[in-house]
């Protein structure tokens, strides 16, 4: 599996489209006016929001709680991969 994984850039090219979907992540985030914890160059985000909202987005989404950010606010991870799609990210749009 590993070599092939490695095989004509399959490797970069996977991880490339997880960085990219992460990106868009990112910037639905943004638009919605939520901050980011930090500025992350990686498939992994890290939005901040409320944890009533929290509570909202987990019936319909994955995340991993992150850090307590102060009484009522909270940052999460968000986390894209090689078999995030394209629906999942108009999903999260919405």
């Amino acid at each position: 599996q590993f070599e092939e994984l490695m095989t004509d850039g399959l490797y970069t090219q996977l991880g490339r489209h997880a960085d990219e979907l992460a990106y868009r992540v990112r910037d639905i985030f943004r638009a919605a006016g939520y901050p980011m914890l930090f500025d992350s160059p990686t498939n992994q985000q890290y939005p901040i929001m409320s944890d009533a909202e929290l509570a909202i987005l987990g019936q319909s989404f994955g995340y991993e709680y992150w850090e307590r950010i102060d009484e009522t606010h909270s940052a999460i991870r968000f986390a894209s991969s090689w078999a995030t799609t394209e629906d999942n990210i108009s999903a999260l749009r919405q």
